[in-house]
């Protein structure tokens, strides 16, 4: 879940919100809160780890490997020099 962490946080809002108001709209009177709280757990909880994950396996892997090799290919090749000011 480490590296799926920030995938979820981009993701879980964007279908925390519809799939709470739905549940809400629809069953609003006839169910109690802790159930609502449960059926919306049970919908959101997987949907937001596998589109994570898929986002992760798709979108975050690939743009780390691309980072890396633009800094491997474009980064400095030697360590900066760091110069002394006049006061030293």
């Amino acid at each position: 879940m480490g590296e799926l962490s920030f995938s979820i946080y981009l993701i879980h809002l964007l279908v925390l919100q519809p799939v709470a108001a739905f549940v809400i709209s629809e069953f609003g009177h006839e169910l109690s809160a802790p159930l609502r709280f449960a059926i919306v757990v049970a919908v959101v909880l997987p949907t937001v780890t596998l589109l994570s994950w898929i986002t992760y396996t798709l979108i975050e892997v690939p743009g780390q490997k691309a980072g890396r090799f633009v800094v491997q290919r474009f980064g400095r090749k030697t360590a900066p020099v760091l110069e002394k000011t006049p006061a030293e």
